[in-house]
Formats: structure tokens, C-alpha cells, sequence
């Protein structure tokens, strides 16, 4: 693909990103945000498990563009809940500085993450031709994935865990 083709070819997952942020407070209020949250990891998961498997004979659709999509909606979905709960119980006066510290956080995750991932593609042969090009892309991409993995479980044992022994310490206590 030329530049424009490759910018363009990832135009659907950014549009629907950019959806999903729209509609996800609209539906959060049903569904709520720790639920969306762990949807959303599962889905943009499904994603990158299917583009690791990429190869150099990989076609775009369905095996690049479809992944794609998942990633835009799982990560369209996950946005807003997970600055909500890194906000949440915050006092009103304190609300914009720990929205600036969650904005940080995201910065720097993704900093830290790209970091590793550069260093996962250079370790598997990012600069041996196209058999080990693909090979490095799909290794970045495992490692992405067991990064969405982690953040699954780390929002599984943070947060939905102690919503429940919340719930369930309120059931017995009345």
C-alpha cells in the first residue's frame, strides 16, 4: 500500500473510536461503566488476538480491516468508563487535576507501551527483510495483545471485583 492507502486503510477503526465515545455515555447509565469497560477490553482483545496472526500474505479484508474494527469498537467502548473510574470518588475542587493525572497516566502508558513493543519488534527480527518484518509486526501485535489481556485483569481485580464484595457486604448488611 502507498502512504495515503495505509493512512486510510485505518480511517474505519478511527471513525468508529470516535463513535463510540459518543454513544457510550448514552448507554453507560443502562449498562454500566465497569461493564462497559470490561466489553470493551474484550472486544478490542478479539481484535488484536486476530491481527497477531497476521502474515506477509495477510489480505486486508477480511483479516486486517474486520480486526480493525473490533479494536476501534472495543477501544471506543473502553475509553470513557476507564477515565470515569480513574475520576471517580474524586472531591468536585480536585475533579480537574485528576483528570489532567488520568490524562498523564494514558500518555504515559501508551509512552511506556510503544517502548516495549519497538523493543519486542526489533528482538524478532524487524530489520530482516519481509519474512522477518512480519514476523516482528505479529510479535508486537502478541505483545499488544497480552497488554489488553493485563489490562482485563487488572480491571477484573481493581475494579469489578470490589464493586461486587461492595454489593454483596450491602446485600448481608440489610
Amino acid at each position: 500500500m502507498s502512504p495515503l492507502q495505509a493512512g486510510a486503510a485505518f480511517l474505519p477503526m478511527t471513525v468508529l473510536v470516535f463513535g463510540m465515545v459518543q454513544v457510550v455515555p448514552r448507554i453507560a447509565p443502562r449498562i454500566g461503566n465497569t461493564r462497559l469497560l470490561m466489553i470493551g477490553l474484550l472486544v478490542a482483545l478479539a481484535g488484536m488476538t486476530w491481527l497477531s496472526r497476521i502474515g506477509a500474505g495477510t489480505p486486508y479484508f477480511p483479516d486486517i480491516a474486520l480486526p480493525l474494527l473490533l479494536l476501534g469498537l472495543g477501544m471506543g467502548t473502553a475509553l470513557t468508563p476507564l477515565t470515569s473510574a480513574g475520576i471517580a470518588g474524586v472531591a468536585p475542587e480536585d475533579a480537574g487535576a485528576a483528570s489532567g493525572l488520568v490524562n498523564t497516566a494514558h500518555q504515559l502508558g501508551g509512552a511506556l507501551g510503544i517502548s516495549v513493543l519497538v523493543s519486542v519488534f526489533a528482538a524478532n527480527g524487524g530489520n530482516a527483510g519481509v519474512r522477518g518484518l512480519t514476523h516482528a509486526v505479529s510479535s508486537s501485535l502478541t505483545g499488544s495483545m497480552l497488554f489488553l489481556a493485563l489490562g482485563l485483569v487488572v480491571v477484573v481485580a481493581v475494579i469489578a471485583r470490589p464493586e461486587r464484595l461492595r454489593r454483596d457486604l450491602l446485600v448481608r448488611s440489610s
